[in-house]
């Protein structure tokens, strides 16, 4: 599994339906305001009050987004500093290994 790409194939594929759902969501007052089937906006006010209280979630659904990649982008740091601190690990032990063999060579040298 690669782990270096922070936008990889499940990242576009969940945004990519988070962005349909919100265009879905962004249609919905030209629905409500084009076909009277539904409700009939003639005895509920102006059109614009209603309009605004439709489209006034998607600041929300905007700020839902932004959270969604803030997340995303931490959550593939964390795994990306999780290997990096494993590799560190490794490095350490080995050079501290070598380090032990090279002291217990010189030591043999002097018996």
């Amino acid at each position: 599994m690669n782990e270096t790409s922070t936008f990889d194939k499940g990242f576009r594929k969940s945004f990519g339906w988070f962005l349909l759902i919100a265009l879905a969501i962004c249609c919905l007052p030209w629905i409500f305001a084009k076909n009277s089937w539904w409700i009939d906006f003639t005895d509920t006010g102006q059109i614009g009050d209603t309009i605004g209280g439709i489209m006034g979630p998607f600041v929300a659904i905007a700020a839902a987004g932004l959270t969604f990649i803030a997340f995303w982008v931490q959550y593939k740091a964390n795994i990306q500093q999780r290997h990096d601190i494993s590799i560190e690990r490794f490095e350490s032990n080995l050079f501290e290994m070598l380090h032990i063999l090279s002291i217990g060579k010189r030591a043999m040298y002097w018996l």
